[in-house]
């Protein structure tokens, strides 16, 4: 399994689990990470996990910019589509965060192309209102970074 940790005045924050084939990520309340900042396009990219060809239940994971507005840098480098290497540091908008691989190959053995659910965190009770059923009847969960978190 791999996790974003948020990493904000130098120290690491959230932890954030990847824990979907297409993790994804931007401003908009039905990402899977929600960051609400200006610099954060509505969808601004996704995380896809993948089996690798070699070890059985290794996975890598490939970072795709969805033509956001602001990119997407790893290690401060521009990216459109990058394989993901363990501490590799993403930043997105004005959020960093370190990509780390935890070793788990029960990762995604529950996981379907369309959860039911999504699973997460929220900042505080504030969102209430975001656990509703979307028209679909899926639930929208999301996980939401708030930017002054650890200011």
């Amino acid at each position: 399994m791999a996790v974003l940790i948020q990493f904000a005045n130098g120290a690491p924050g959230i932890r954030f689990e990847i824990d979907q084939p297409v993790f994804r990520i931007g401003r908009g309340l039905d990402n899977d990470l929600c960051i609400p900042d200006g610099y954060v396009s509505k969808e601004h990219a996704i995380i896809e996990c993948r089996p690798t060809d070699g070890a059985e239940g290794a996975y890598e994971y490939f970072l795709i910019d969805l033509k956001s507005t602001n990119k997407t840098y790893v290690n401060d480098n521009q990216v459109n589509r990058t394989r993901l290497k363990g501490n590799d540091m993403v930043k997105i908008g004005r959020n960093s965060f370190k990509f780390v691989v935890e070793e788990d190959t029960r990762a995604f053995d529950t996981i379907t192309e369309n959860p039911a659910h999504k699973l997460g965190v929220k900042s505080d009770s504030q969102h209430s209102s975001e656990d509703s059923m979307t028209s679909s009847g899926r639930h929208k969960l999301s996980r939401r970074l708030r930017i002054n978190q650890f200011s």
